[in-house]
C-alpha cells in the first residue's frame, strides 16, 4: 500500500473534511455573500464609474473573506481532542497538505468567485437601470495579477501561520503579518534612501517613484527582487508540509 500519497484516502479526507465542517462552510459561503453584497450597497454610491468600483469590491472582499478562510481553516486544531483525533487518522502528511491546499487555495477561491460574479450581475443590471448606463460586469482575466498574487500570498501565509499557531492562529497571524510588513516597508524605504541618496522618504513608497530615481541597473535589480516574491508562497507550503510532519513525529 501506497503510504506516501493515495488517491483514495485523498478523496476520503476531502468527504471527512467536508462532512466535519458542512455547517461551518454553509454559515461562512451565506457571510461572504453578505459582504459582497454590504460592499456593493455602500460603494456603487460614492464611486460613479462602474468598472473602478466593482474592482474595489473585489479587492476588498478577497481580501477579507479568502485571508480570513485560509486563517481559519484549521481552527479547530487549537482544541486539544480535536487535534488528536486529527492526527489519529490513517493519512500521510502529504495527503493532509493536499486538503488543506484544496480546501484553502482551490474550492475557497472558485466559490467566492462564483458568489462575486453572482453579486456583481444583480448589482449592475441595479447600476445600470438606475443610472442609465452600459457597463458590463469585471472581468477576472484583465483584472491586476499582482493584487491576485498578493491575495494568493497572504493567504498562504495565514494559512500556515495558523495552522502554527493553533489557538486563536487568525489573530496571531494578522499581528505578525503587520509586524512583518511595518518592518518591511521601514527596511524598504532605509534600502532605497541609501542606495539612491533620497533626502526626502515619502517619495519611496509610491511605487511608480521608483522610475524617477533608480537607473538601469537597479531597475533590473528591483525587477529580480520583485520575481522572488513569487517563490514565497510556495515556499510557504513547503513549511507547512514538514510543519505536519514535525506533528505526527
Amino acid at each position: 500500500m501506497n503510504q506516501i500519497f493515495s488517491f483514495k484516502r485523498y478523496i476520503l479526507l476531502m468527504k471527512r473534511q467536508f462532512a466535519e465542517n458542512k455547517r461551518l462552510y454553509l454559515w461562512g459561503t451565506g457571510g461572504v455573500l453578505a459582504i459582497i453584497v454590504l460592499f456593493f450597497w455602500s460603494i456603487s454610491s460614492i464611486i460613479a464609474k462602474s468598472q473602478f468600483y466593482q474592482e474595489a469590491v473585489l479587492t476588498i472582499s478577497a481580501y477579507l473573506c479568502l485571508t480570513f478562510y485560509a486563517g481559519t481553516f484549521h481552527e479547530q486544531l487549537g482544541i486539544k481532542r480535536k487535534r488528536m483525533f486529527y492526527y489519529s487518522l490513517p493519512a500521510s502528511p502529504l495527503e493532509r497538505l493536499a486538503v488543506a491546499f484544496s480546501y484553502v487555495m482551490v474550492l475557497c477561491p472558485v466559490v467566492f468567485i462564483v458568489l462575486f460574479y453572482t453579486a456583481d450581475f444583480f448589482a449592475i443590471q441595479i447600476f445600470n437601470s438606475a443610472n442609465g448606463t452600459n457597463f458590463p460586469i469585471i472581468s477576472i482575466f484583465t483584472y491586476r495579477w499582482d493584487v491576485i498574487y498578493h491575495i494568493v500570498l497572504l493567504m498562504s501565509v495565514f494559512a500556515v501561520c495558523s495552522f502554527s499557531f493553533g489557538t486563536a492562529g487568525i489573530i496571531k497571524t494578522t499581528f505578525a503579518v503587520f509586524v512583518v510588513g511595518l518592518m518591511f516597508i521601514g527596511l524598504y524605504m532605509w534600502l532605497f534612501k541609501s542606495l539612491f541618496q533620497i533626502k526626502d522618504a515619502s517619495v519611496i513608497l509610491p511605487y511608480a517613484s521608483l522610475y524617477l530615481y533608480a537607473d538601469d541597473t537597479m531597475l533590473k535589480a528591483n525587477n529580480i527582487f520583485s520575481r522572488t516574491w513569487f517563490l514565497l508562497a510556495p515556499l510557504c507550503w513547503v513549511i507547512y508540509y514538514f510543519k505536519l510532519k514535525e506533528k505526527e513525529a
